[in-house]
């Protein structure tokens, strides 16, 4: 997908890897923000195996076709996915306990991935502006994740911001979709914030 298209290329698989992530992401947030019980974590599970995995094969696809950026974005966060999912599992199934170091151990883990995302955050500049607040919504909710697990914030905080970020993330993928079928803008993506020479 070009940095200011309605359309991503016929060959590309950025509308699945768009679904899987908005999908993984509701499923986690909402559970979080205490609107269901936490029971229903299992439910996620599931989801982030099949559909983390599916992440990766948009991520591969991408590679494939010459976009090392969303390779890289959907194969990292399929992993991510699927990574988070078998934490929980062990959890839930109490093959694994962190203890009095849960905070930490989880804070740490996604201080990781916020500061993998501030790079991904700063690439989408050239992207439509819709990618951008993608990745500058999620981006918040990690800091909020990060501050949440060390017991300074609660953790509802950052779930609400990404239930926002699934949001638009199932926007975007609607719109390539819906885009795409009409042959003409039916889902309004914005120009991109920063113009480069090669796009």
């Amino acid at each position: 997908m070009t940095a200011d298209s309605t359309t991503p290329s016929p060959s590309s698989a950025l509308a699945l890897g768009l679904a899987a992530f908005a999908l993984n992401l509701f499923l986690v947030s909402v559970t979080l923000t205490g609107v269901v019980p936490a029971a229903t974590f299992p439910v996620f599970v599931a989801s982030g195996f099949f559909y983390g995995f599916a992440q990766i094969l948009v991520g591969l696809h991408e590679y494939r076709i010459g976009s090392s950026f969303t390779g890289l974005v959907f194969g990292s966060f399929g992993a991510f996915w699927m990574a988070t999912a078998f934490l929980v599992l062990l959890q839930t199934t109490g093959v694994l306990s962190f203890g009095d170091a849960a905070g930490p151990a989880l804070g740490l883990y996604f201080v990781a991935w916020t500061i993998f995302t501030l790079y991904l955050w700063i690439g989408s500049f050239v992207l439509n502006r819709v990618a951008w607040a993608i990745f500058t919504v999620l981006l918040i909710a990690l800091v909020l994740f990060d501050l949440a697990e060390f017991g300074l914030v609660p953790i509802a905080y950052g779930a609400w911001v990404a239930l926002l970020d699934a949001l638009l993330a199932w926007y975007l993928s609607a719109a390539l979709v819906l885009n795409e079928l009409f042959g003409r803008t039916v889902l309004p993506l914005g120009s991109p914030l920063v113009q480069t020479g090669s796009r």
